[in-house]
């Protein structure tokens, strides 16, 4: 599984720094799309894409869409951390662990509000 989360996240990440380009071509342009289209197959492709899901192409979208890219990024890699961290503490084998972990009064190290849930094995 971790394997999976930080494969997606590496596309992710690909896909954030693939908008880059788009981007910074745009900007240098002065935002001229059809210039940009008449240049290159691939920004027709971009283009197609963005109209395929409804969006103009534009920068506001374009910039959009990189900061939804980055978004998603960072969310796997929260996500893969959590991940990691549960399969690590459920690795504890050690008796003397598993005891000092039982042992500590848990609920004097969170704020009142929430020490109903201070024993929960959860992030």
């Amino acid at each position: 599984m971790i394997v999976v989360l930080q494969f997606t996240t590496t596309v992710a990440e690909g896909a954030g720094v693939a908008l880059l380009i788009p981007l910074f071509e745009l900007t240098s342009a002065g935002g001229d799309i059809s210039a940009m289209t008449d240049q290159s197959r691939l920004w027709t492709l971009v283009v197609a894409a963005f109209e395929w899901t409804g969006l103009s192409f534009d920068i506001y979208n374009l910039m959009a869409a990189l900061f939804a890219v980055v978004l998603i990024r960072q969310s796997l890699k929260a996500i893969t951390q959590v991940y990691y961290s549960k399969t690590q503490n459920e690795c504890i084998r050690d008796a003397r662990v598993l005891s000092a972990i039982s042992s500590v009064p848990r609920h004097l190290f969170v704020p009142p509000e929430y020490q109903y849930d201070s024993y929960a094995d959860a992030p």
